[in-house]
Order: structure tokens, then C-alpha cells, then sequence
């Protein structure tokens, strides 16, 4: 009787946090969330007519590089021949923790590039709030359990879960934007 209990919670666990995430995003902002995993998740397919899959390629390659800095250190998977480009990397974001000015921490998260003949797929998630700037890996707590405990106690966000959710849906946001510029690009002819 135990074990069903338990697979019964285990199996409802998420459809809860579902829930209490699209109530504090309804109630502030709306971060999306992917139907199947829960997660907050950006993504799109965008349309670059004329563009070959090894030009769109190289361009997610260039955006990597010049986003981060390098793309050594931030790709996590880099695919010729599947056509895809995964990173990690965190962004910061003011984040109000009590009295005072909001402190600069990281937000990590993943950023997949799949591509193929004038299209491509991209993918923001899997966010992960990371810690103080100055110690970015100082805690890994996945973006949905961190927010999940604070919402659910039926009261209105806090500065500080509204700060957390801001961040996330604006790096997101500019994540897909800057990457749509990069991707949509034209050659620069005989520069």
C-alpha cells in the first residue's frame, strides 16, 4: 500500500509544479513551459530562406563564439554531421535577496542549435539558478524546484521570485532574439 503511495505522489509531483508555475507566471509574467517536461522552455523554428544547413551552421558556431566568448568553453556538444550545437552558459540577472539593491547572480541554462536547409530549431532551458556573479556555481538549484516551494504557499511572489522569473523570462527573450539576428544574417559579400 506504501509503494502505491508513493508512485501516486511521484506521478503528481510534476503536474503540481506545473500548475504552481503557470500560476505565479500567469500572475507576473509568463514564462513557458514545455507541455511534456515541465520546464521553462523558449523555442522556435525559424525560416532562412536560401541559406544552406553548413551556412546556418557556421553561423550558430559564430554566435556561440561571440556570445560567450568562446565556443570551446561553453559548447557541450558541437555536431557536423547531426547538424546541432549545444551549450551552457549562465547570464546574470539582478536578483532582489532581501533589503536593499538587487545583487548580480547567474542564471544558467542550455541553449541547443539544430540545424538543417533553411531552417533552424533552437532551444532555451533547462535553467538552473546558479549564485552570486562572483561564484556562479555556488548553487545549482534547477529554475522550477527553486521557485516551486516559494509559490506554493498561495500568497502573491515576492520580490525575490519575481526578480528570479524576470530574470529568466528576459534572458530568454534576448537569448532567442540576439540568436535570430545572428542566424538571419547575409554574407557579407567580399568584405
Amino acid at each position: 500500500m506504501w509503494a502505491g503511495r508513493s508512485m501516486f505522489a511521484a506521478m503528481w509531483k510534476p503536474l503540481l509544479l506545473l500548475c504552481l508555475l503557470a500560476r505565479a507566471a500567469a500572475a507576473q509574467t509568463t514564462l513557458p513551459l514545455d507541455s511534456v517536461s515541465g520546464k521553462v522552455t523558449y523555442t522556435g523554428v525559424v525560416q532562412v530562406p536560401g541559406a544552406s544547413a553548413a551556412e546556418l551552421y557556421s553561423r550558430g558556431r559564430e554566435w556561440f563564439a561571440y556570445t560567450f566568448g568562446s565556443s570551446k568553453t561553453v559548447l557541450e556538444m558541437d555536431d557536423y554531421e547531426a547538424g546541432k550545437l549545444i551549450g551552457r552558459a549562465y547570464a546574470q540577472f539582478d536578483f532582489a535577496a532581501g533589503i536593499g539593491r538587487p545583487q548580480p547572480w547567474a542564471l544558467w541554462r542550455k541553449i541547443k542549435v539544430e540545424v538543417k536547409e533553411g531552417k533552424y530549431r533552437y532551444t532555451i532551458s533547462d535553467f538552473v539558478l546558479g549564485g552570486p556573479i562572483s561564484q556562479p556555481d555556488a548553487s545549482t538549484h534547477p529554475l522550477e524546484s527553486w521557485l516551486a516551494p516559494t509559490i506554493a504557499r498561495g500568497k502573491r511572489p515576492g520580490n525575490m521570485v519575481l526578480s528570479v522569473i524576470a530574470g529568466a523570462d528576459a534572458t530568454g527573450k534576448q537569448e532567442a532574439a540576439s540568436l535570430q539576428a545572428a542566424m538571419g544574417k547575409k554574407p557579407g559579400g567580399d568584405f
